[in-house]
């Protein structure tokens, strides 16, 4: 169902709304996918009905600069943008010792939700 025919139908029965909204690619956006308490429940005049209405398929996402971060930021930062990580250690110099020296792929690429980001840090 709609976000809009479920409100109506919530706020038809006698009861509040409180919708939220979340990425996925179970349903296009604007349907909803979770309520609580579910249909049919019984439940007193002026409860709040629970709905989850989707936003659709997450945007892919632009893959940040984390080349001469600390590793811990690095990884900080690409989590804060949905991405995952894995690190590889290469031997440097004492000065790059634990700063990413490269990444894959690079800053400024387009990438989907969860995809990973390959950091190389300096031991």
């Amino acid at each position: 169902m709609t976000e809009a025919g479920a409100t109506a139908a919530v706020r038809e029965a006698g009861l509040r709304v409180s919708v939220n909204y979340v990425y996925t690619s179970q349903a296009p956006s604007g349907i909803v996918v979770e309520q609580s308490p579910m249909g049919g429940a019984a439940v007193k005049e002026g409860t709040v009905v629970y709905l989850t209405v989707s936003k659709g398929v997450r945007p892919k996402a632009v893959v940040p600069n984390v080349v001469g971060m600390t590793e811990d930021r690095a990884r900080e930062v690409l989590a804060g943008e949905g991405f995952s990580c894995r690190v590889v250690y290469v031997p440097k110099n004492e000065s790059l010792r634990g700063i990413v020296v490269s990444q894959f792929p690079g800053a400024g690429s387009e990438l989907g939700p969860g995809s990973q980001v390959i950091i190389t840090v300096g031991n």
